[in-house]
């Protein structure tokens, strides 16, 4: 038989983990020139809204894509983004842009992959 405070200790210990876990790092967008961006990192949650906003005031006229995907509903909103901007879209041959990153790079006014 299991003792009663168990349960109450395990939900405690768990919620007490949860709020001590760093919250997870996702993509940004990082103005490397004038008119130039990298978005770099997997796309998380809160990235498309965050990452649209912040292209609408960058700018950026050209974004290199450096990411392994993530998120597909938050990708769409970063793809929205930069096909509203005419923004150019870069996978250089040295990174990798895979899974919903596709998605960003096909948005862009040209697309290039070099």
């Amino acid at each position: 038989m299991t003792p009663p405070f168990r349960p109450a200790l395990a939900l405690l210990l768990a919620t007490l983990l949860a709020i001590a876990a760093p919250p997870t790092a996702g993509a940004e967008l990082t103005r490397t020139g004038p008119g130039l961006g990298v978005i770099a990192g997997d796309i998380g949650k809160g990235d498309g809204a965050r990452i649209a906003a912040e292209l609408a005031i960058s700018g950026v006229r050209a974004v290199e894509l450096r990411s392994g995907g993530g998120y597909v509903a938050e990708a769409i909103a970063i793809a929205e983004a930069i096909r509203a901007a005419g923004i150019v879209t870069v996978a250089p041959r040295d990174a990798l842009c895979a899974s919903s990153c596709f998605l960003m790079l096909i948005a862009g006014s040209g697309r290039f992959v070099h």
